[in-house]
């Protein structure tokens, strides 16, 4: 196993992936949108060149984050294998979907299932699979690019705080609803439970303590120590509001000026 490094605009270093690739080399698998960043990679580009190097290499991208966020077009991505979860389209949960290519292997890990062509045996969860079907035919017919990219912009243009920046944001394409920020002299889970406080709810990034494990995406991009402790994750939904994401913005500005203020008292 090689694991492929990413730049520091949080997309995938393709030239490193491309010197990864060798006559051994059997299958890369990709993520199509950072679930961390927002960062898109470009799957076509990298599958094409990927295919270039080793013919033979099989492609696989996890499109979870890009599913019903953004057009895909699965005959022209060039890659034998896509998985997406049904959740991430306002479906219920404990549904996915693998996509595979006729001419692509698939070895079942459960032996069985002659109703399942031999892929799998037991039975399949029928209504969360109707209800995926039914949310991604709404998802890809209701494309929002363009108010998810108001509610960053509403988020962004009221958060008043300094010592701030945005993952990701040098990047060519970014997925509107993720915003990664990493704010320097906080410890990134405080200001979650202070705004847990006032029903707001957002996540920390991937270094919510001072454990070197949880550095590993922060690392990546080569993120300063004193800002990825600080990392936060918002993230906007369908049913987020503009005035919403103002009230976050300002909550959010708020606990970190008080914090930072008794953090510089008590020192």
């Amino acid at each position: 196993i090689r694991i492929c490094p990413l730049k520091k605009d949080a997309t995938l270093d393709v030239e490193k992936l491309l010197n990864l690739i060798d006559n051994k080399t059997k299958l890369i698998s990709i993520i199509h949108v950072s679930n961390e960043f927002g960062t898109i990679n470009d799957i076509k580009k990298i599958a094409d060149l990927t295919k270039t190097k080793n013919k033979n290499v099989l492609i696989h991208s996890d499109g979870v984050q890009a599913l019903g966020k953004i057009p895909i077009n699965l005959k022209n991505l060039g890659v034998d294998y896509y998985s997406a979860s049904s959740h991430k389209i306002y479906s219920p949960k404990g549904c996915g979907l693998l996509y595979k290519k006729k001419t692509a292997p698939l070895t079942p890990f459960i032996l069985g299932g002659g109703q399942e062509n031999g892929l799998r045996s037991g039975t399949e969860n029928v209504g969360a699979i109707i209800a995926f079907s039914e949310a991604l035919k709404n998802a890809v017919n209701n494309f929002m690019p363009q108010y998810f990219k108001s509610l960053r912009e509403a988020f962004l243009e009221n958060l008043n705080i300094d010592n701030y920046i945005i993952n990701g944001s040098s990047a060519e394409n970014l997925l509107d609803n993720i915003l990664s920020i990493s704010i320097s002299g906080i410890k990134s889970e405080v200001i979650v439970h202070m705004l847990e406080n006032k029903n707001i709810y957002i996540g920390t990034g991937s270094a919510c303590s001072a454990s070197k494990k949880n550095y590993r995406l922060t690392d990546a991009i080569g993120l300063n120590h004193l800002y990825a402790d600080g990392t936060l994750r918002i993230s906007f939904s369908k049913n987020t509001k503009i005035e919403d994401a103002k009230i976050a913005a300002k909550e959010l500005t708020f606990c970190v000026n008080k914090f930072l203020k008794r953090e510089t008292i008590e020192q």
